[in-house]
């Protein structure tokens, strides 16, 4: 009888070693990009918002109610990622300037934001490389969400590679703190490989321009070419011919002027890029990649911002105040800028993690 129980009872231990060596097996199995379950992300667009989630699962219609009025019903539109159904969309276009929406996604919390105006104030918060440590990407995050941003504009690095896992552990994971804020991100080297920024974006192109109120924001890549002869160039300077907002601000990765030793400048961005952004009047360049913190004076018009860090490693570098264009450089921090847009100035305010005014900036337009 005893020998029966103790061969019943290395049966079940066998078992359950090899149900937990399975278990474990199926943990380290790789994501697959197109089953990566992602919460809502609500992308700017030049005529409205994208919704963009994966429940892995059929999708009902969003619904969408402006405040005072009554509730519409969208169909989502299937998203893809490398060619393989992924997830879905929804287009939310034509609304009403200065009114207030709630979206309601199936099994997902309800999010509110307020369709821009051009003529209502508003105040984006400018981020970048939030890519390396998780736990600092909560808090930046918190941060920003804590300023109640009518957007948010990311100048990229939010990935420390471009794997899926890392979209997964430091993004989408993070992405419920911002409540359906509006967001806008150029792509950083970081950001590359396998177009996952591409698709988790919903985007077409690698590049694009999103407007929110009296602003224009060119979202230009600097991974790829942006030389004359480029289709990135060609599609910037129709974008730019066209453009009728009172202000444009262009955010790519990688600056063009910073006052470091080492000079950290990427001179290859500034022949080829500047020459057409100041052609068309440009306002202002918000970069990131350097982890440190540095703003121009006014180079032909333009203020050029390197944000720093949000949750990358920080860059030890000397300040080279006699650079020509300096205007303020401070290495080791991490932050974020707020920036408030009226029609006659964009007010800066950088902060870091903790809450204390870095820098405080104007620029102004006159009619």
């Amino acid at each position: 009888m005893k020998s029966i129980k103790k061969a019943v009872i290395s049966a079940v231990i066998i078992t359950l070693s090899f149900s937990a060596l399975f278990a474990k097996g199926k943990e380290k199995q790789p994501l697959k990009a197109e089953q990566l379950q992602r919460p809502p992300l609500l992308r700017i667009t030049d005529n409205g918002f994208r919704l963009i989630w994966n429940d892995n699962k059929p999708s009902a219609a969003v619904t969408l109610t402006e405040k005072g009025a009554k509730t519409i019903r969208i169909l989502p539109v299937t998203g893809t990622v490398s060619g393989k159904d992924s997830g879905f969309y929804a287009d939310f276009e034509n609304l009403t300037p200065g009114k207030t929406y709630t979206y309601k996604i199936s099994g997902h919390k309800k999010a509110s934001f307020t369709a821009p105006s051009e003529d209502l104030p508003f105040t984006f918060a400018a981020i970048s490389d939030h890519q390396t440590f998780p736990e600092l990407t909560e808090k930046g995050f918190n941060c920003v969400a804590s300023e109640k941003p009518d957007c948010i504009i990311s100048a990229g690095d939010m990935l420390e590679d471009g794997k899926v896992k890392n979209w997964n552990e430091n993004f989408f994971q993070k992405i419920p703190l911002l409540n359906g804020i509006p967001f806008a991100a150029a792509e950083g080297n970081n950001d590359t490989g396998f177009e996952l920024f591409k698709s988790y974006l919903g985007l077409k192109d690698r590049y694009y321009s999103c407007t929110y109120g009296n602003t224009r924001f060119l979202m230009i890549n600097t991974n790829i070419p942006v030389r004359p002869d480029s289709e990135q160039y060609a599609w910037l300077e129709k974008t730019l011919s066209e453009n009728k907002s009172r202000w444009t601000v262009a955010v790519f990765h990688k600056g063009a002027y910073l006052s470091s030793v080492p000079d950290k400048s990427f001179l290859k961005v500034r022949d080829d890029l500047i020459p057409l952004l100041e052609k068309y009047g440009t306002d202002l360049i918000i970069n990131g990649h350097n982890h440190f913190y540095d703003r121009t004076s006014p180079i032909n018009g333009i203020t050029y911002v390197s944000l720093p860090c949000m949750s990358g490693s920080m860059t030890k570098i000397q300040v080279n105040e006699n650079s020509g264009y300096y205007g303020k450089t401070i290495p080791e921090f991490r932050g974020y800028a707020l920036c408030t847009v009226t029609k006659d100035s964009i007010h800066i305010t950088v902060k870091d993690l903790d809450g204390t005014v870095r820098d405080e900036f104007a620029i102004n337009k006159k009619e």
